[in-house]
């Protein structure tokens, strides 16, 4: 199929946008590999011309000098998106019209009139049009398109989210960032309708699954804490190392996920401060993210069998003396 803006300068923009949207849903100049080089803006020119049905950048906008009637897809048959979809996936290296090019098509409007283009942009989200926005707080909207969702903040609430637990676009998907946003701010996150307790579980500081039950005090009073805790970033004041599901046998954080049961026994002798549970000097983790701490777990990991590598060398060399 053609399509054709209706000047270069709006060509220009078209390509822009798109570069933009290209590196916001991180999709790279090969669509299945994510450590590829994102495009530049003029090869972002040259993906664009194509997708429209062009032999090159430098051809369409020869032919943007000419009169001519524009063609966009809100201009064009009903399966115009579809087709231009796919052509754009088939060039960004995907075999099919892959979701993420939706995506792209959504926030960057590439290939629509400049006037539905801003129409796209007071219903677009990171996961597409939005089917449905219910402000569960002030300056946080919770949002279900056709195919996904999450948490959308206004840039004062994201500001305010803690460093260590806030995401660089202001987007925490329902898969799970979602929890960052409780976690982020805990007095506030039974009212928007959000776990604290499952947001532990989400960043591994509790296992859910394998717990023995305990006291319904206790847990709240845990829950609480460990929360306070992810929220400040500082250390809780004991740590589990033997646990029920490996009884009497010490392990490093990063081998384990404690379970709630693990957390009381722990926490229930350790010394308090005026009636709670004094937080130890931070910080616990660097980030949040589970990106974040799987490279960081990885790195401890490293670190461990390195020195238990070294003591075994150390413990079968002779005697120097």
């Amino acid at each position: 199929m053609l399509l054709l803006p209706a000047h270069t300068k709006d060509a220009k923009e078209m390509a822009r946008r798109l570069c933009d949207a290209l590196q916001f849903h991180g999709i790279t100049s090969d669509g299945y590999n994510p450590d590829a080089e994102f495009l530049t803006l003029q090869q972002t020119q040259e993906l664009l011309a194509k997708a429209m049905g062009h032999q090159s950048w430098r051809q369409m906008t020869t032919v943007l000098k000419e009169p001519h009637t524009p063609i966009y897809i809100d201009k064009g048959p009903d399966d115009a998106e579809e087709r231009f979809t796919l052509q754009l996936a088939r060039l960004l290296g995907f075999d099919y019209a892959h979701g993420s090019v939706f995506r792209v098509i959504s926030t960057s409007g590439v290939g629509f009139s400049p006037k539905y283009r801003r129409a796209m942009e007071d219903n677009d989200s990171p996961w597409g049009p939005i089917e449905e926005k219910e402000e569960i707080a002030p300056g946080v909207a919770s949002i279900t398109t056709g195919s996904h969702g999450g948490l959308l903040l206004s840039p004062e609430r994201q500001a305010a989210m803690p460093p260590h637990l806030r995401l660089g676009h202001g987007a925490y998907e329902e898969d799970g960032e979602y929890n960052l946003v409780a976690l982020g701010f805990p007095d506030e996150a039974e009212a928007m309708g959000l776990s604290l307790a499952n947001a532990l579980d989400s960043v591994e500081v509790i296992d859910w699954n394998r717990s023995t039950p305990v006291d319904e005090l206790d847990e709240k009073e845990v829950v609480a804490y460990l929360a306070r805790c992810v929220y400040l970033n500082r250390r809780p004041v004991r740590y589990p190392t033997s646990t029920e599901v490996h009884p009497g046998e010490e392990l490093p954080e990063f081998c384990f996920v404690p379970t709630i049961w693990d957390w009381v026994q722990t926490l229930k002798n350790a010394p308090r401060v005026d009636g709670e549970w004094p937080t130890l000097a931070g910080p616990w983790h660097k980030h949040w993210a589970w990106q974040a701490r799987e490279e960081e777990r990885m790195q401890a990991r490293k670190a461990h069998d390195e020195a238990a590598l070294a003591e075994v060398v150390e413990s079968q060399s002779p005697d120097q003396d």
